[in-house]
């Protein structure tokens, strides 16, 4: 349960992370101002949600691999990293709503 918890926690992180990332590059299409900045950081937004995947399935087979044998250990490692991916998925849900909130309402581009 807890590593099915874990999985969709860091599928939902990322791709909040990756939409950020693709948001503030298409925002590019608004204003034609600080147009490397905006691709620059859309793309470490994409990088930083592509490792978080990459993350995610690594932890997770490594878990598996173990045999499912639950320690005390095992327990509080795989509550970090619910914790962890929790931090993470709300942190980006916060940066996605300030991003979301200057692309379509205000209709600028996102650092420009």
């Amino acid at each position: 349960m807890k590593i099915r918890i874990l999985r969709v926690l860091g599928y939902c992180a990322s791709i909040i992370w990756i939409i950020s990332g693709l948001i503030i590059i298409g925002s590019i299409f608004l204003s034609a101002i600080g147009v490397y900045i905006n691709l620059t950081v859309g793309l470490l937004f994409i990088i930083a949600g592509i490792y978080l995947i990459w993350r995610n399935m690594l932890f997770i087979n490594f878990l598996m691999e173990g045999g499912g044998i639950q320690t005390k250990t095992y327990n509080k490692i795989v509550i970090a990293e619910i914790i962890l991916f929790k931090t993470l998925f709300l942190f980006g849900l916060v940066i996605f709503s300030a991003i979301f909130f200057r692309v379509f309402i205000e209709k600028y581009a996102v650092f420009g």
